[in-house]
């Protein structure tokens, strides 16, 4: 980096820093305790005393192991309770089985660095992709727009999930690919590692199917590699995405265990596609899902000013190639999301 790439990238870090400072304060609130936590947040109080189990020494070795294998929270990837175990364990150490009566701080931490970090980690690769530091006011400029988005900022305010994680490692999933430059040797295949934690953790990785063959056609059209070889890396990154996928969730070796994962994780869909029990009103017409989408994400003129800009950048500019890999991951997202799932759904949630 330039001397100016490196003091715009110490001010993104400065800014970085604030933003993550700020959000402490609603972060640390609303979990006083289990009971609490379950009545102010559904999600973070149901998932909480799985991870506590994970925490907990059992009689001996073997019991211990597997509360920390088996975590039991299938529809959600490894990944996420293991990162979280992570970060609380400095707090096990510390309180040991008093760690139930910090609650409130526990949760604060968990929202922090499960949630606020690696967003804002992503936001900085996301800048970095698109400007490479090299103007201060569209780097800051960018940072800050993506930092204040509504749906990122609710992301990011009491909000303990692995929605985070997954994010940021299919970030990540772009940020080799570009570093790769279609030289398809080791950056491309720590791509294909991301995309399979990516994919561990809630899936977003299986998204990319369009991304890696638009790769890898990119890279025949401009001759940087030969059909048989795009053949040959193409059947590895699928390769080493479920190679990290299964090491990534070691339960998947278990049959028992593997069939219950898949049958939580089809449940699950089924009530994706038609909703859930205890409401009564479900939509897949894409058309309801715009009171959603402008609420967090701004206006109607400025959905299409954005997806207008997105296509054109894929035609001229420095960074159209990754523009363009960048269409065809939103693209299979955008139809699964708008036509699969369920408007109802997704706007309880986001009112949590």
């Amino acid at each position: 980096m330039s001397r100016k790439q490196k003091n715009i990238l110490i001010t993104l870090l400065a800014l970085s820093l604030l933003y993550f400072a700020t959000m402490a304060f609603p972060n640390n609130q609303g979990a006083n305790d289990a009971r609490l936590l379950a009545i102010t947040s559904q999600d973070e109080g149901f998932q909480y005393p799985f991870l506590l189990r994970m925490l907990t020494p059992g009689e001996n070795l073997k019991e211990t192991l597997t509360h920390i294998i088996s975590y039991h929270h299938y529809i959600y990837g490894y990944p996420f309770y293991v990162y979280s175990a992570v970060v609380s364990l400095p707090l096990r150490i510390a309180w040991g089985e008093e760690l139930v009566n910090h609650t409130q701080f526990h949760l604060l931490i968990l929202r922090q660095f499960v949630s606020v970090l690696p967003i804002l980690a992503s936001i900085l690769i996301l800048v970095f992709l698109q400007t490479r530091f090299k103007s201060a006011w569209r780097s800051i400029g960018l940072f800050i727009f993506l930092a204040f988005v509504p749906g990122i900022m609710r992301q990011n305010l009491t909000w303990w999930h692995p929605d985070a994680l997954a994010i940021l490692f299919a970030v990540l999933v772009f940020y080799f690919l570009d570093k790769d430059y279609f030289h398809f040797s080791r950056n491309f295949f720590i791509a294909a590692i991301f995309c399979g934690l990516s994919a561990g953790t809630k899936l977003l990785g299986f998204f990319f199917f369009l991304v890696i063959t638009g790769y890898l056609g990119m890279g025949i059209l401009e001759k940087k590699v030969k059909i048989n070889r795009a053949v040959l890396v193409g059947v590895s990154f699928i390769l080493i995405l479920f190679l990290t996928l299964i090491v990534s969730n070691p339960l998947l070796l278990v049959s028992q265990t593997r069939g219950e994962i898949l049958k939580t994780h089809l449940s699950h869909n089924e009530s994706f596609r038609t909703g859930w029990e205890n409401l009564d009103t479900y939509n897949r017409n894409p058309t309801t899902w715009l009171p959603v989408i402008e609420r967090w994400y701004g206006g109607v003129l400025f959905l299409i000013f954005a997806l207008v800009s997105l296509i054109a950048s894929c035609f001229q500019g420095e960074q159209r190639r990754l523009n363009f890999l960048i269409v065809l991951w939103v693209l299979p997202l955008s139809i699964y999301l708008l036509f699969f799932i369920t408007n109802f759904l997704l706007l309880s949630l986001f009112s949590q």
